[in-house]
């Protein structure tokens, strides 16, 4: 297939990388932007679900026939052509519009965590399907048979990959500069985003850079929505199979907001809205060995959806309409090899919040806002309460699948993250946060266990409370 299109080199990872070593797997994966964003062309075996299979010969045998043609001989040939030409003509329904759905996004290949980056970096992609070939670039989508695919899925960051994908010869991949150190355990402290001069002004410069890199931090918890769906052989890989559109991130959003940084899958400029992704469904089980600390959506093997992104003004999002109410202080990230935005080994993250100890009681009503479980009884959303007290100030939603009774009921608090304005949104709460407990080895430490909601009636619940600084782990 190279050679037929004139290219004279072919990159499989299961040959490039040596597949029984995490080092070398570790050093090759944090290249794998590079890869697909310079290739000429990737060519996916979309309709196979494993390497066994041959992706090649995917003519259907029902509506296809073959038909032999003899040469036309000229009437001054006296000896016949001993060969002859076989054409194989398929029937192809012109008004299907679904063929693409079918084929690619409905595809087995396209339900694999470590292909979202392989679609969303590639600048042109040849579907090899069951149908017929499919073409897949920024600029437009088509079909074999010569139909245009009109829904366009959303691909790339919003300011650089659609405007980045034209024909280019050989470009040269950025590098990127973390401001870490390789192989070593990395420390960022005292997280100021402080500018030089007026600090009004400095505190204005910030909040417009934040309101351009909106569409990116929006265009991540897209990202996040897909990956999360979709399906790792490995549990392990969960951080390093997105660490290509990681690093496509950074690299951009880095010109607009100049501190920012990657912190185990979130994003310390936008910290709020990331901390606060709720699960789609319970996961089946909470002990894994360790890949993330508990404040990240890459802990659990079930969709997250960060929910202030349902917070949009005709599909873009308004900050001005919320007020955070956290501060990023410091964070600690051991990596786990050369990779930054790959596997991790430990992490804890320091924040200036107001926190306050309350309890819980049964299950209760999972408001609308997390999706399928509106107006039924979900086994890991709990009314909160006041301390020592039966009155209800809101409702939890836990990270697990928990009975009541095997919920910590000592050591519970409830940190505030963010505020909303009454009357914005369609439901009741204008406040919500994390549910944290203690962690069993550092009593100075918490783990997240969900996230809460108070009551319209409660929103002063964190008036008279001062801010102290919590580890998260």
């Amino acid at each position: 297939m190279t050679r037929a299109l004139g290219i004279r080199y072919l990159w499989i990872d299961s040959l490039c990388i040596i597949q029984d070593s995490n080092v070398d797997w570790a050093r090759e994966g944090s290249q794998m932007d590079k890869i697909y964003k310079n290739a000429r062309v990737t060519l996916a075996a979309t309709s196979v679900s494993s390497c066994e299979e041959d992706f090649l010969r995917y003519l259907l045998k029902e509506d296809s026939a073959i038909v032999p043609l003899n040469p036309r001989l000229q009437p001054w040939d006296d000896q016949k052509w001993q060969s002859s030409v076989e054409i194989v003509i398929q029937c192809v329904d012109q008004w299907r519009v679904d063929l693409w759905e079918e084929d690619v996004d409905m595809s087995v290949w396209n339900s694999r965590g470590w292909t979202l980056q392989e679609r969303y970096l590639s600048q042109r992609i040849l579907h090899f399907c069951k149908t017929q070939v499919f073409w897949e670039c920024p600029q437009e989508h088509k079909s074999e048979c010569g139909q245009q695919i009109l829904n366009l899925p959303i691909r790339g960051l919003p300011s650089f990959i659609m405007d980045g994908a034209t024909d280019v010869e050989d470009p040269e991949p950025e590098s990127v500069e973390p401001e870490h150190e390789e192989n070593a355990e990395v420390q960022s402290r005292g997280g100021d985003d402080s500018t030089d001069g007026d600090s009004s002004q400095g505190e204005s410069s910030v909040l417009s850079n934040r309101y351009i890199a909106q569409p990116m931090y929006d265009w991540w918890f897209q990202i996040l929505c897909q990956y999360t769906a979709s399906n790792l052989t490995y549990s392990s890989d969960k951080l390093p199979a997105l660490s290509g559109l990681a690093i496509e991130m950074f690299q951009e959003i880095k010109q607009i907001v100049p501190h920012e940084e990657y912190l185990a899958g979130i994003w310390k400029g936008n910290l709020a809205p990331c901390l606060l992704w709720t699960l789609e469904y319970p996961p089946t089980t909470s002990n894994r060995p360790y890949r993330s600390p508990t404040w990240s959506w890459a802990r659990w093997d079930s969709p997250a959806v960060p929910p202030t992104f349902e917070n949009t003004r005709d599909g873009v999002f308004a900050p001005d309409d919320e007020e955070e109410v956290i501060e990023y202080v410091s964070h600690y990230i051991e990596y786990d090899g050369e990779n930054i935005f790959g596997s991790i080994k430990s992490a804890r993250l320091e924040v200036l919040a107001k926190k306050r100890q309350i309890s819980l009681s049964g299950s209760t009503e999972r408001p609308s806002r997390h999706g399928s479980w509106s107006g039924s009884k979900s086994e890991f959303a709990f009314d909160m309460l006041l301390l020592e007290s039966t009155r209800r100030v809101g409702v939890v939603a836990l990270d697990f699948p928990a009975e009541a009774s095997q919920i910590p009921r000592d050591n519970l608090y409830a940190m505030q993250v963010k505020r909303q304005p009454l009357g914005l949104l369609n439901w009741e709460s204008a406040q919500w946060g994390l549910l944290l407990g203690r962690a069993e080895t550092q009593t100075s430490q918490f783990h997240r266990l969900g996230v809460y909601i108070l009551d319209e009636d409660h929103i002063e619940f964190f008036a008279d409370v001062d801010l102290e600084n919590c580890v998260l782990v």
